[in-house]
């Protein structure tokens, strides 16, 4: 969404420092942070273990009838499947033994929770293992901040660190629901708009339960209720949709004594409406592409907004703005994600799922080794894949954008009645005609051939697997576990979601015959004691990207 400012949302002294940076006034409750459902479970019922309670209940995907103790309410359940992490906040009921700090709720017997979706926060949040309140990193009152250089802006002297995980990719705060009434209802308009929600089972009629104005005299229910919200120094003027477009002369009549002024614009109008631009989110684009924009940073197509700065002349002259590197650019990246059990038989026989208890106890950083001189990040998925094939498929491309930096994907799952573990080779784009997933569907005997017309039926891993595997053998401290090169990932959804990401990396223009695919399955044993999964730890950390090639020599 935007930068935020975090503070342990347990203990009072560290929340109250967010309210002294940011000047915000005591009564406008926090949102609390998460990483994970499991974490989210614990702050609902503080004085019970959820550690030991990782049954099928661990997964949001679990029924009511499978899950009748889960004290997230049902309501919320669709919304948990569709946007976490992401940009929705939800309401919840603060019990009576809560660990929060008082200063969170602001008195209120509720309390608001999200998952983000910036793996940096994820990550973060994960290491603390902690909930951290966080608002956003701005002044109170002032635009949300969505680059490192806003929050020093703001806040430069009233806090000690600032992150710098680049570019924010929504630009604005998350939407707040409040589900425990009916109908339900919006309590601040966010990343996640009305239409989207309503499309969720349970949430058809849901409600605008804001005012346009800030609600003085009431104590707010949520963040951006009561008091002024995303108010620039700067005087702002609206063009609507169906405006004549401003001409240069009318803009310099409104500017006035301004030197400069902000233009956020389609291309549907000229640039800079005539103006001079000293600054620019527009890169130069080759006559024979397709037109591109950079906004804020991240690429676009040029329908959407561009910003440009221009001042009180007429003639233009162009300077693309540069963009810095962020932290996420220089460590590698190894991106993890479990495929949970689904069939009857499974759950009758392995209740846990121990993919999803590997994945977890995996910390966020390796450090760097005589073996591995770069620190490697570990990226986890907070929860496990729905064993969907829709689900997958719209997952698949939203988890690995063009820009992204992964050096490997490693997706994990369970191969119950194994006593091994299994790196598997190849993903087969048929034969998911007969197993049903978790919704009852399967997919049509040529569903693969029509969906990915230009992969062939099976594809491989550009990994090379023999140095893997002999890498991973060799760091393993146990030399008893028995990890093997395997071709057949099982014609299920963890051979489909394996498929799938190898297809996305091919389809996307890197992954052809002899392109990069940097993506491994590993299967797991069935077995979820505390040894198994300290030995599958052990394999998937073995698993981690090879260290990358030292610089070229210079030449003298």
């Amino acid at each position: 969404t935007v930068y935020g400012l975090g503070a342990d949302a347990t203990r009072s002294s560290a929340v109250q420092g967010i309210y002294q940076a940011k000047q915000r006034p005591s009564d406008n409750p926090l949102i609390v942070h998460i990483s994970s459902l499991q974490q989210l479970r614990s702050l609902l019922r503080p004085n019970e273990s959820h550690n030991e309670r990782l049954t099928d209940a661990t997964n949001v995907e679990s029924t009511p009838n499978d899950n009748l103790d889960d004290p997230i309410p049902s309501v919320y359940r669709p919304l948990i499947r569709k946007f976490w992490p992401g940009p929705l906040t939800i309401i919840l009921p603060n019990p009576k033994d809560s660990i929060l700090a008082p200063e969170v709720t602001a008195g209120l017997s509720t309390f608001g929770a999200r998952m983000p979706k910036s793996l940096l926060a994820l990550v973060l949040i994960k290491l603390a293992g902690i909930p951290l309140a966080a608002p956003s990193a701005n002044a109170s009152t002032k635009p949300s901040p969505t680059a490192a250089e806003h929050v020093k802006y703001d806040l430069n002297g009233r806090i000690d660190t600032i992150i710098d995980g680049g570019p924010c990719d929504v630009g604005v705060e998350s939407t707040v629901v409040d589900g425990l009434s009916y109908p339900p209802s919006i309590l601040r308009p966010g990343g996640i708009s009305i239409e989207q929600l309503q499309q969720c089972p349970g949430w058809e009629n849901v409600v605008v339960g804001y005012r346009d104005a800030s609600e003085k005299g009431t104590k707010p229910r949520a963040p951006g209720m009561k008091y002024r919200h995303y108010s620039p120094k700067a005087t702002v003027v609206l063009y609507e949709a169906d405006a004549i477009p401003p001409s240069a002369s009318a803009l310099l009549a409104r500017i006035q004594d301004h030197q400069r002024v902000g233009i956020i614009r389609t291309s549907t109008l000229s640039t800079a409406c005539g103006l001079s631009v000293v600054a620019s989110t527009e890169k130069e684009i080759p006559n024979d592409s397709t037109p591109k924009v950079s906004t804020n940073g991240q690429m676009s197509h040029a329908s959407e907004p561009q910003l440009e700065v221009a001042n009180g002349s007429t003639t233009p002259s162009q300077r693309p703005m540069s963009r810095r590197p962020g932290f996420l650019d220089l460590v590698q990246s190894f991106a993890l994600h479990n495929i949970p059990t689904v069939h009857r038989p499974f759950t009758e026989d392995w209740p846990v799922n121990p993919s999803f208890l590997i994945a977890d106890s995996l910390p966020p950083l390796l450090h760097p080794s005589p073996g591995h001189p770069t620190p490697i990040r570990i990226l986890v998925h907070p929860t496990p894949v729905r064993v969907a094939y829709s689900a997958v498929r719209e997952l698949v491309p939203k988890l690995y954008p063009t820009d992204s930096k992964i050096d490997l994907v490693l997706h994990i799952g369970m191969a119950g009645g194994r006593d091994h573990y299994s790196m598997e080779r190849v993903g087969h784009r048929d034969g998911y005609d007969k197993n049903r997933d978790v919704d009852g569907k399967t997919l049509a005997a040529d569903d693969g051939a029509q969906y990915w017309p230009e992969c062939p039926a099976t594809l491989a891993t550009s990994v090379a697997c023999e140095d893997v595997w002999r890498r991973c053998r060799a760091q393993l401290a146990d030399q008893s576990i028995d990890v093997r090169p395997s071709h057949d990932a099982g014609h299920f959804l963890c051979d489909f979601i394996y498929y799938s990401t190898l297809a996305h990396f091919y389809r996307r223009g890197e992954g052809g015959k002899d392109g990069e695919r940097p993506v491994m399955f590993l299967h797991v044993p069935g077995d979820s004691d505390t040894l198994a999964v300290a030995r599958g730890t052990q394999v998937a950390e073995a698993l981690s990207p090879p260290p990358p090639p030292p610089p070229p020599q210079q030449q003298h």
